[in-house]
């Protein structure tokens, strides 16, 4: 019998479930853990907002002196790369501030935009209606038309 060169050929299971182990522990112990106020500090919109708007623009030297001259001559190279991400970081910004006054409705054209969504809204939920009554009556009428098959249908007596 050659049960022994069967057993060299078998992977390790125990060993295969112990690494699995191992990697779980590790992986949950890397997750860091939410507190309230780094909650507090995502759920803040205004707080974000401004803050996005203030560093929305890349490679602008804010200090002075030598380190702002430095600075200066070390981001001159890439101005034209900078100006192109200050281009769209200017334009993501002036979007996401029309979205945030479309929200709080003071936006002129938000009332427009939420009137029109509201209809939109009711005359879905008007067509849905319409569609389950059209079905409502569709089964009843397929119910009577079985029923008038059925009272026409004679019975067969049983003996």
């Amino acid at each position: 019998m050659t049960q022994p060169e069967e057993n060299v050929n078998r992977p390790d299971v125990e060993a295969i479930v112990g690494k699995i182990r191992q990697d779980l522990q590790r992986s949950t112990s890397s997750v860091p853990s939410i507190d309230d106020v780094s909650l507090r500090v995502e759920n803040d919109l205004h707080g974000n907002l401004d803050a996005a708007n203030r560093d929305c623009a890349v490679g602008q030297v804010k200090a002075g002196g030598l380190k702002g001259f430095l600075l200066r001559c070390l981001y001159k190279p890439f101005g034209a790369l900078f100006a192109e991400i200050n281009q769209f970081h200017s334009a993501v910004i002036r979007v996401l501030n029309r979205l945030v006054k479309i929200l709080e409705c003071k936006d002129p054209a938000s009332s427009e935009l939420i009137d029109k969504t509201q209809r939109r809204i009711d005359l879905l939920e008007k067509l849905g209606r319409r569609l389950d009554a059209v079905d409502d009556l569709r089964i009843e009428e397929r119910l009577s038309r079985i029923e008038r098959q059925l009272s026409k249908t004679p019975e067969k007596d049983e003996p």
